[in-house]
């Protein structure tokens, strides 16, 4: 049976807009209701609760994206950029994970920055630090690195030289425990590995390989490779109750104005697409995240703005 197909509508009574914003790839939602995101600069800005329905600033600066005397992976980058699904809030403190610095946690209630992983800390070194995930514990998270020979200044070649699936396979899944602060590699050779995401029960973790279209699915004891899903020109994606995917057409057809999102389960059976044709309410989709009232908050890695968006 097909899977619905349903069209994300660009009106003012199933949709709103979080204007002045440039390129806000990744979302990320507190207790409370506010959200965040990074934008092309690096700045993270905390939006606050009403602000998402009068879609208007000033927004809160959380970070500015500069660090002195860290490590970076590109020593000519001016600053940070954190990437697609590089933020997640847990018990109080927003993790981010930056392609120029690693990854780090801010606690929103003293604003006290603690570096977690630094671009140095392994081997080969990290080159592009690209999606986290944090368990809702807040003890253990797990990161993307999407080319350890390329760097985000040539991004172009991290995805492309992916494509070659037993000579250009560089992308690595990293875990990290917060109490030990053990660092560990445990899974490598993805081709070009982006987005990544927990299941919920925490047996499963999904991550996709942007060059090949697909997500594989691991399992979190064994680390073996359990099954693929094979989806069209597949980015990123991110699960609440259950996965979705977001595609994004521009880097294979260079159509960033067809924004795709696709509902999946754990089994990887497709439940509905959700599609912008024309890019009216969020061109260049990247990340999708499903807040807590259940509307969908929808990123961008150039747009001006955050899409809300109410699945009707």
């Amino acid at each position: 049976m097909n899977a619905p197909v349903d069209i994300l509508v660009n009106n003012r009574e199933y949709c709103s807009k979080i204007y002045n914003l440039i390129g806000p790839e990744s979302v990320a939602e507190d207790d409370e209701g506010n959200l965040y995101t990074g934008i092309a600069d690096g700045k993270i800005f905390k939006i606050q609760k009403s602000q998402i329905e009068t879609g208007q600033g000033p927004y809160q600066l959380v970070s500015d994206g500069i660090f002195q005397s860290v490590p970076k992976t590109t020593p000519d980058m001016a600053n940070a950029r954190p990437l697609v699904l590089g933020l997640r809030f847990r018990k109080g403190s927003l993790f981010v994970m930056d392609a120029t610095y690693g990854m780090y946690s801010i606690d929103i209630n003293n604003n006290k920055f603690s570096h977690l992983v630094l671009s140095n800390a392994t081997i080969p070194p990290l080159s592009s630090p690209n999606d986290l995930d944090v368990t809702a514990d807040g003890k253990t998270a797990y990161f993307t690195d999407l080319s350890y020979k390329y760097s985000l200044s040539v991004l172009a070649h991290a995805i492309y030289d992916g494509t070659c699936e037993h000579t250009g396979c560089y992308g690595r899944i990293f875990r990290y425990t917060f109490d030990s602060k053990e660092l560990k590699e445990v899974v490598n050779n993805l081709c070009s590995a982006n987005g990544l995401q927990l299941s919920n029960d925490r047996k499963s973790l999904l991550v996709a390989e942007i060059s090949h279209f697909r997500v594989k699915v691991f399992d979190t004891q064994t680390w073996k490779l359990k099954h693929i899903i094979n989806l069209p020109s597949v980015y990123s994606y991110h699960v609440q109750s259950k996965v979705v995917v977001q595609q994004m057409l521009f880097l294979m057809t260079h159509d960033h104005l067809h924004s795709i999102a696709v509902e999946v389960n754990d089994r990887g059976d497709i439940l509905r697409t959700l599609h912008d044709p024309e890019g009216k309410l969020v061109e260049a989709l990247a990340h999708v995240h499903e807040l807590s009232d259940g509307r969908l908050a929808l990123g961008s890695f150039f747009a001006s703005h955050i899409a809300i968006a109410t699945i009707i």
